[in-house]
């Protein structure tokens, strides 16, 4: 039961850290501990479980394939030619131990517990155990690595190598097409948002202008005696997004669209630059095979955020839908390791209990309106978890 020539021929005659760990449909948990700085696994070798026919069971070949493509250029993955049962932990156990002894006793060799099954789970611990080889233990929760050994159990944080946005999907089977270029006008959210006004009361006045020209063409909005839009205005023609008339402001149609809506997207990315602390951030992004494209996707500790940005109606049927979109894309773009966020320009007073209730069940997280001038710390404090509470 020894490694295919293969698994092993590069290696023959050198001593090699060899990452064992256990497919599961939570891939992350398989894949996290490779981008640990330090950790330097030079392969890994990967086991399945048996269907009923006593091989390899394609659901998990499938996912082996998905992480062997999208992790290929940073590291050797294998897969085990031999399926264990998922419900017998003798099963895992004998194909660890005869899989460790084939490896070689100058080789470092880490089996990851923290994938497959409970019994599998337990299989690979009794190996470990017996082989004296490390074993591994990834706790999302806390973000941390717990590592077993003679010495006992020792932990590290998380201390991850980039893990784009890019690599998250494809590692979930998922190919990100290009994502859109910003808007011509998305260089002036942080000025806009730097002026007079509270983030709140910016997106209340986007917002007006927005809709006392959403019915005319030209787009015209006429002076105000109000001060705040008066002077908001004033702001407008001086970012370049909006020219001064006799009687108010004439906005273009590539402003207005940014105004009645486009906006919110690049706030959103905004306040996640500003935090310092994402791995990557896409604006606009098209995934194949889902129909819709991604306002904002982000990653960090290897989790990741698909941000929903809505500034029109959450009423009836428009709601649903936004709620339906993402809770499809939070599930078929990572589970448990993935976390949809709703970003909205209305207050949570004004929206029916109805759709409150049901954006609890649909979706990770609602933002709203009063949320924008935290946005940036909110969305890292929903995607992050350091302790078990």
């Amino acid at each position: 039961m020894g490694l295919s020539a293969s698994s092993s021929a590069p290696y023959i005659g050198l001593a090699i850290k060899t990452y064992i760990c256990l497919i599961s449909d939570q891939r992350m948990q398989n894949i996290l501990p490779l981008f640990q700085k330090g950790a330097e696994y030079d392969r890994v070798i990967m086991i399945a479980s048996e269907d009923e026919k006593s091989g390899i069971n394609p659901k998990f070949s499938g996912i082996f394939e998905d992480l062997r493509k999208a992790l290929s250029d940073r590291i050797d993955l294998h897969l085990h030619p031999i399926p264990v049962h998922p419900m017998k932990p003798a099963s895992t156990e004998q194909v660890c131990r005869e899989l460790i002894r084939s490896i070689g006793p100058q080789d470092d060799v880490t089996i990851n517990l923290t994938g497959g099954t409970k019994p599998m789970s337990i299989g690979a611990y009794n190996a470990g155990f017996a082989t004296e080889a490390r074993l591994l233990y990834v706790d999302t929760q806390s973000e941390q690595l717990y590592y077993h050994n003679a010495a006992g159990v020792s932990s590290e944080p998380f201390n991850l190598e980039k893990v784009d946005v890019d690599t998250f999907l494809r590692c979930h089977g998922k190919l990100p097409g290009k994502s859109h270029p910003s808007n011509r006008f998305s260089s002036r959210v942080k000025p806009l948002f730097s002026r007079r006004n509270s983030p709140v009361v910016t997106a209340q006045l986007i917002q007006k202008v927005a809709h006392l020209a959403i019915e005319k063409k030209p787009r015209f909005v006429p002076g105000s005696a109000e001060t705040d839009l008066s002077d908001f205005l004033t702001d407008l023609v001086e970012l370049n997004l909006a020219s001064q008339c006799s009687d108010g402001i004439l906005i273009g149609e590539d402003a207005f669209n940014f105004l009645n809506g486009g906006w919110l997207e690049y706030y959103v990315e905004n306040a996640l630059l500003e935090t310092g602390l994402f791995m990557d951030i896409v604006c606009n992004l098209k995934v194949t095979k889902i129909p819709n494209q991604i306002d904002v996707a982000c990653t960090i500790n290897g989790k990741l955020g698909v941000i929903e940005c809505k500034t029109g109606s959450l009423k009836g049927p428009d709601g649903q839908d936004t709620l339906s979109k993402l809770s499809t894309l939070r599930k078929s773009l990572g589970g448990t390791f993935a976390k949809s966020i709703l970003v909205i320009t209305s207050s949570k007073d004004s929206l029916t209990p109805e759709f409150v209730s049901r954006a609890d069940e649909y979706v990770s997280c609602v933002m709203y309106i009063e949320q924008l001038e935290d946005l940036g710390s909110l969305i890292v404090k929903q995607l992050t978890s350091r302790s078990r509470g």
